[in-house]
């Protein structure tokens, strides 16, 4: 735990990009999410088409018609009435158009919230090996003997990049699944 409070020491600095990293990753987890929620209407398309007795098969339909339904928010956004009335009814047209949107509304945020992250994690490992070769240089000659130079050296870059693994990779995979799972799950 001490490690782990040295390490955000470290980045209470670059503190407002972490920030903004974490808001740009989170929000490219909720439109993963999106994407399972527009495929929806295209689901109840195809089984609309069908037989009474799959109609029967899903009772929760209209519960689910009364929550939260991210192509009725995109409808609303969508300034022309004219493509509304023209799309009211075509479920297998607007939601191929809906998923492209998500996707690349997505790909942006992951690129620079991942973007973010790496600039944040880099600075601060930067700031450690900085601090790290201070430390080592200005050892005494008996510190040099005792610990061969290998091994130092072997150490510093080790755990300096098992470091930046845990400060950029990690930490930009733990926001984005720390706020797409409870949405997936719940």
């Amino acid at each position: 735990m001490n490690e782990l409070r040295r390490l955000i020491r470290y980045m209470r600095p670059h503190l407002g990009r972490l920030i903004l990293a974490s808001l740009l990753l989170g929000f490219a987890g909720l439109l993963m999410t999106a994407v399972v929620a527009t495929l929806r209407p295209l689901a109840n398309e195809v089984f609309r088409v069908g037989t009474a007795g799959v109609a029967a098969a899903v009772p929760d339909a209209g519960k689910a018609s009364r929550a939260f339904d991210i192509l009725d928010s995109a409808k609303t956004a969508i300034p022309t009435a004219k493509i509304l009335a023209w799309a009211k009814d075509r479920a297998y047209l607007e939601v191929p158009l809906l998923l492209v949107m998500i996707f690349f509304f997505r790909s942006v945020c992951l690129y620079f919230g991942q973007y973010f992250v790496m600039k944040t994690g880099t600075s601060v490992i930067r700031d450690i090996r900085a601090e790290l070769h201070e430390a080592i240089s200005f050892q005494s000659l008996r510190f040099f003997q005792a610990n061969p130079t290998g091994t130092i050296l072997s150490r510093i870059v080790a755990d300096v990049a098992r470091l930046q693994r845990v400060s950029t990779d990690v930490l930009a995979d733990f926001i984005r699944v720390g706020v797409s799972m409870p949405l997936a799950l719940g």
